[in-house]
């Protein structure tokens, strides 16, 4: 292995591992979001949750608005969720759009978390 620009590491058979990257979440939430670039292989992974509560039913709430340049995903992509609250039926809807993820909940106030895991390739 040998250390490429931007800290970034060159494998012979992937090309490019930066690692696992933490992912800094806006005010208001807590998790333990983080990514991996893998040659054009990206993985973000963790869980999300609310300070308070995710608000109003299905408001958009942005967690993050700045991802890393290596973790960007080519263009929009969006799915749903679960939550990490078994006692409440919340479906969550996770959106990522280039460098920001916003996060809308079925459920109004819930303040369970949500687990976020996206796989996709950068190109």
């Amino acid at each position: 292995m040998t250390l490429a620009a931007g800290g970034l590491v060159n494998v012979a058979d992937i090309g490019v591992d930066s690692g696992w990257i933490p992912i800094t979440l806006m005010a208001g939430f807590t998790g333990t979001l983080e990514g991996r670039r893998e040659g054009d292989d990206i993985t973000i992974r963790g869980v999300v949750t609310p300070n308070t509560n995710w608000g109003a039913a299905q408001t958009d709430n942005q967690i993050v608005d700045a991802l890393p340049p290596e973790l960007r995903t080519p263009g929009p992509l969006a799915e749903l969720k679960a939550g990490t609250a078994s006692t409440t039926a919340a479906i969550f809807r996770v959106a990522f759009n280039a460098a920001a993820i916003n996060v809308r909940c079925g459920a109004a106030t819930h303040t369970g978390g949500v687990y976020v895991s996206f796989a996709y390739k950068a190109t």
